[in-house]
């Protein structure tokens, strides 16, 4: 088996870092623990568990217990300590590219370099991507990701896929039904313009404009979450939204809710949507990237096909800002600009599973199963292994 040496952001809170945290708490026990390089500091939630790891973790601002000064010729000599005392056959790097240190530190060992991509390639172009001739091989959480590595960043080298694991254990019990009460449903990300929230507001016009009982709880923060407050205003849907913010018990989230909707312009992968179904909550998707392939149309969850251009997305109260130039369509197999699900279109289908709350249940049930046997931590942590162990 490869001696690995992992290369990773730890100082934020995100999906990527917690799903790296997750992977090593799924090793097999009595396997061997890959090497660790954190890129910053540790985030609070994480020093615990990084300290009881009983593999090797270094941090590249620091030799041993000492914090060395800003100096590049410091950063040179601890990242070629670190390679050297690794004496790792391959070292992955987490969605970031390898810098020139890393790159000249692996050449003199003879470390082979492959790039993990978490969904960094959507925003790149060919000439920021470039440090990836430097990689001999990739890994990407999706056929998108790997379509886009190879054909919008020109990647040369073996694509494989590993879909992402769910963080949290899956729970075969959907969520309570409320037949009497509103249909509860949610959405969950980073509050940005590619997440699609305006479109989810405008369906949720239409629906209380039919008279529809429904709440709509948004977990989240980001840059776009005043003016989604002041398009829910500007809508009169205060009394039916609510934003959570930033939502730290995300388990106790899933099981306030029936349904979560998630209409994104982009999603590499679309965990959120697996961590609903874990929690036996179906999802409504976009048909796009990655985030097709967390629901089995009809059985698990909806996926609806982007429709509409983006000067719609512009008029309905949506931007640009962080919408990358591609996105990949499963419908045509093909690379394609951004569009958007109809609210109309979805309004539509969120009144339809309104009067069928019984069979939302049903498909909570299925998708608790699905994502259970699929996308499970342990299953994760194998399907990486074994990638990192052939390539």
């Amino acid at each position: 088996m490869s001696k690995v040496l992992h290369v990773v952001g730890l100082s934020g809170y995100g999906g990527l870092e917690q799903l790296f945290v997750a992977y090593l708490g799924a090793l097999p026990a009595g396997s061997p623990r890959p090497a660790v390089a954190v890129k910053q500091d540790v985030h609070p939630d994480f020093r615990p568990r990084l300290r009881t790891y009983p593999g090797t973790v270094y941090r590249q601002k620091y030799w041993g217990s000492l914090r060395l000064p800003g100096l590049p010729v410091c950063r040179r000599l601890n990242l070629s300590r670190i390679v050297r005392a690794a004496a790792a056959d391959k070292i992955v790097f987490w969605s970031t590219l390898p810098g020139a240190d890393w790159v000249r530190a692996c050449r003199r060992s003879g470390t082979a370099i492959v790039y993990y991509d978490h969904g960094r390639a959507w925003q790149l172009n060919r000439e920021a991507a470039a440090p990836l001739r430097h990689a001999g091989s990739a890994i990407a959480v999706s056929e998108a990701g790997r379509r886009i590595l190879q054909e919008r960043l020109g990647f040369s080298g073996p694509v494989a896929v590993v879909p992402n694991g769910v963080r949290f254990p899956s729970d075969p019990a959907p969520s309570p039904a409320a037949p009497e009460g509103p249909l509860r449903l949610g959405f969950a990300g980073r509050l940005v313009d590619k997440k699609g929230v305006p479109l989810l507001l405008r369906a949720a016009k239409r629906l209380d404009e039919r008279g529809l009982d429904f709440t709509l709880a948004i977990a989240g923060d980001g840059p776009a979450r005043e003016p989604l407050r002041e398009l829910t205003r500007d809508l009169g849907l205060s009394e039916r939204v609510r934003f959570l913010g930033q939502v730290r018990d995300m388990p106790k989230f899933y099981r306030s809710i029936e349904l979560l909707v998630m209409p994104s312009l982009q999603e590499p992968f679309g965990l959120t949507a697996l961590e609903a179904a874990a929690h036996g909550v179906p999802a409504v998707v976009t048909r796009v990237d990655g985030l097709a392939g967390t629901v089995v149309d009809g059985e698990t969850g909806f996926s609806l096909p982007a429709t509409l251009p983006m000067s719609s997305y512009l008029e309905l109260g949506g931007g640009w800002f962080e919408v990358p130039e591609q996105v990949y369509d499963p419908d045509t197999d093909t690379l394609r600009t951004p569009a958007i699900v109809d609210p109309a279109v979805l309004a539509d289908l969120l009144a339809q599973l309104a009067s069928k709350r019984d069979r939302l249940q049903i498909m909570g049930r299925r998708a608790a199963e699905h994502t259970a046997a699929e996308f499970c931590m342990a299953r994760y942590a194998e399907r990486l292994n074994g990638v990192l162990g052939r390539h």
